[in-house]
């Protein structure tokens, strides 16, 4: 892994320099149409990121992103169940019973 640094857009996802450019009122742009986050005096949030070597790009988007798009979210939500315990699981273990002194 090595580090490179990146824009911040406005949704808090990164990108890579190459694909930021100015659009016609100046303003940094995302080649897919979204702006590059500004600190308080104006100039353009940056972070660093890890990229794998062989790849050139960050192994995932960052916290929530499962499916490496960029984005966090992904899929609807589930209703997770606990299993129930099987009916005829048969006891492991038996308690001692402590005698008292």
């Amino acid at each position: 892994m090595m580090a490179e640094t990146h824009y911040v857009l406005e949704g808090g996802s990164t990108a890579h320099p190459l694909d930021v450019m100015r659009d016609a009122q100046g303003v940094l742009r995302h080649k897919d149409g979204r702006a590059v986050a500004l600190r308080a005096n104006g100039t353009p949030r940056s972070r660093s990121v890890e990229v794998d070597e062989r790849t050139g790009k960050p192994p995932f988007g960052g916290k929530g992103d499962h499916d490496g798009d960029g984005r966090t979210g992904g899929s609807a939500p589930r209703d997770m169940k606990p299993e129930e315990p099987h009916a005829a699981a048969p006891k492991r273990y038996k308690t001692r019973e402590t005698k008292a002194d």
